[in-house]
């Protein structure tokens, strides 16, 4: 899980305001903090959509997986840009990741792939691997591993369908952190002053 918060420091302005300002401040500090998360949450957004190939929708809002936000309240100064995704932590913070098996399958450009350039199905290792998949282990010269397919009927030519590698480093390429301290310096100002004017607007 990987969690940002973003907090309010407002005190030095608070003198001078009016007194009907000051008790609508805990109001505006609450929903300009909001809308300030909901800016970073757009931008980490932005900045996925720059790093990574989306091929799913898992990163919408409404998704368990999602880049969300948790609202700030009147009496908690608080909000955040978090996601749930156990695999966002590494392109965060960076790591070297290992496989729950014997090796990951990374795919070369032999790999069927469907309109959304998901792997096809008939094309993972497991479908590759069953009887009549035509796909099979082998090391290469250089020692690396790989499943192999044939191609046509004979025992050649073959391609190389994916490298097998025991352990991949995760390049820290994400910055949620960076981008979502660099929205709130750049739009809370303007959040909280519409926040406020809104607030003194609605006021009984």
């Amino acid at each position: 899980m990987v969690i940002v918060t973003i907090r309010s420091n407002i005190s030095e302005v608070v003198d001078g305001l009016s007194r009907a300002a000051q008790t609508q401040l805990p109001f505006a500090i609450a929903k300009a903090l909001t809308m300030t998360a909901q800016d970073a949450q757009a931008a980490v957004v932005d900045k996925m959509h720059q790093e990574f190939t989306l091929r799913t929708s898992w990163w919408q809002k409404h998704t368990p997986w999602g880049i969300k936000v948790a609202p700030a309240k009147k009496h908690d100064n608080v909000a955040a840009v978090y996601t749930r995704a156990p695999w966002i932590v590494g392109f965060e913070a960076g790591e070297i990741r290992t496989p729950q098996g014997t090796f990951f399958a990374v795919p070369t450009r032999y790999v069927r792939r469907t309109k959304r350039s998901l792997i096809a199905k008939s094309a993972k290792p497991t479908a590759l691997l069953a009887p009549g998949g035509r796909g099979f282990f082998a090391q290469m010269s250089s020692g690396k591993r790989g499943i192999f397919q044939r191609v046509g009927r004979k025992r050649l030519p073959i391609r190389l369908m994916y490298h097998l590698i025991t352990r991949a480093q995760i390049r820290a390429i994400l910055g949620m952190e960076k981008t979502v301290r660099a929205t709130a310096i750049r739009v809370f100002g303007k959040n909280f002053w519409a926040a406020l004017e809104d607030a003194l607007r609605t006021m009984r």
